[in-house]
Formats: C-alpha cells, sequence, structure tokens
C-alpha cells in the first residue's frame, strides 16, 4: 500500500510542467510522524503538484535543425535540458549511508516532507539507474556525525525516477547567520562527472542571506492535507 502511494506521487510529478560551523540550531516546528497516515495523505495531494511551478534545473530551450524543414514547414527543435547546477558539498558527508527511501519513522521529529523527480540527460531523456546520495540536517539543524540518521542512498529506477521520504531539515548557523534550510545530493552516473549539488525550498527568509542558495535550486513545496509537504525536482546530468 505504501508504495502505491508513493508512486502515485511520483506520476503527479511525471505531469507535472519541467522547469526547472556552529551547532546553534533555530527552533522549527515538528511532529510525530505517521508512516502510512502521512503517505496517505501524500497521495491525496500529490495531484496539485502537477499545477505549481517548479523552480528547478529542467530548464527545455530550443536548438536550431539540421537540414529538412523549410520556410513553410519548419524543422522541429531537439529538447534541450540545461544541466542542474552544482553547489558547495559541505563539511558533513559521509560516504557508506544505507540504501532506503524512508529516513522517517513513528517517532521522527519534524515536517513530513515527500521528494521526488528523474535523472535526465541534457537531451531531456530518462537516465535510468542512476545512484543518488541525499544527507541533511535533523528538525533542529544537527547533522549526525557518528551514524546515518537522515543520510540515504537511493537507486533510480530504469525510468529515472527517485523518491524520498524525509523531514524539513531544520536551518543552523554558519559564521554569524543561518543558512536556509537545505538538502545535500550528489548524483551518480556511469561516465559522467558526479553533480554535487543541494535543494532549497521556496519561502525560507535566509535564502537570500545565503552565499550558496542558487534560484535554479529552490523548490516550490506544496501541502499535503493533514500535514506535510511535497517537492519534485528533476536532476539534469
Amino acid at each position: 500500500m505504501d508504495e502505491e502511494l508513493t508512486k502515485q506521487a511520483q506520476s503527479a510529478h511525471s505531469q507535472s510542467a519541467r522547469v526547472a560551523q556552529d551547532d546553534r540550531p533555530l527552533p522549527s516546528g515538528s511532529s510525530s510522524l505517521d508512516r502510512r497516515g502521512f503517505l496517505r495523505r501524500a497521495a491525496l495531494g500529490a495531484a496539485a503538484v502537477a499545477s505549481v511551478p517548479i523552480v528547478g534545473s529542467l530548464a527545455p530551450a530550443s536548438v536550431s535543425a539540421c537540414g529538412g524543414g523549410s520556410p513553410m514547414e519548419p524543422a522541429l527543435a531537439a529538447p534541450v535540458c540545461a544541466r542542474t547546477e552544482a553547489n558547495i558539498e559541505g563539511p558533513f558527508f559521509r560516504p557508506g549511508a544505507p540504501h532506503r527511501t524512508s529516513l522517517v519513522g513513528p517517532a521522527t521529529s519534524g515536517v513530513p516532507l515527500l521528494l521526488s523527480g528523474r535523472v535526465l540527460s541534457g537531451a531531456c531523456r530518462a537516465v535510468g539507474r542512476a545512484r543518488l546520495e541525499f544527507w541533511q540536517a535533523d528538525h533542529r539543524g544537527a547533522y549526525d556525525l557518528e551514524g546515518f540518521q537522515f543520510r540515504a542512498r537511493v537507486l533510480a529506477g530504469h525510468d529515472g525516477s527517485w523518491s524520498l521520504r524525509t523531514i524539513l531539515p531544520g536551518r543552523y548557523l554558519n559564521g554569524s547567520q543561518y543558512r536556509p534550510s537545505h538538502v545535500h545530493v550528489k548524483v551518480h552516473v556511469p561516465g559522467r562527472p558526479t553533480l554535487t549539488t543541494q535543494l532549497y525550498f521556496a519561502g525560507d527568509p535566509y535564502l537570500e542571506s545565503d552565499p550558496w542558495a542558487r534560484r535554479s535550486l529552490v523548490l516550490q513545496l506544496s501541502d499535503v492535507p493533514g500535514g506535510g509537504k511535497l517537492g519534485t525536482f528533476d536532476f539534469v546530468v
């Protein structure tokens, strides 16, 4: 049942338009997570994702067609997707995280967040079986530096699809200012350089002042009925 509901959320994403250290925490809201309850609410809210413009890395553009066509019958332009912008790795990456698609349990605190998307090539074609690594702070803004809490490795499907159940990361002080909420990601595709980047969230009050946040990496989140958030992002490598 959980897998079916997650697939519904991913299906809604595929219909959407492709558009793209100090440990002092900033207090944030928290709640106990119910895995089945959240997924049921996510399925109800997933349809809304298709109508929400995503500020992501995917930006189809036109290219000149070679040959064919005429003034009366122009050649069709091949689709081109802009490469996802790289972002800093930061000091908290740890290799060897468990393979899993959920970072939450019944007692996990924080705002539930379901992320999903696809891995695509510059020609906007699905890149199957890409390997993704995710790591983030907990709801208080703290990273697990001894274990693998809020760390995961995810294998994309043959159609390039991926998903991850987690929480909205807490903010933390970096020097004299807070970093906005963010999720770190590495995308590994054989024969291509590893993409290291971060995902940010629209509306965060610290986006404008953060020296590393980039507009192309900001997701617009939608609400899940009953609590929680949904977000989609396509990585182009």
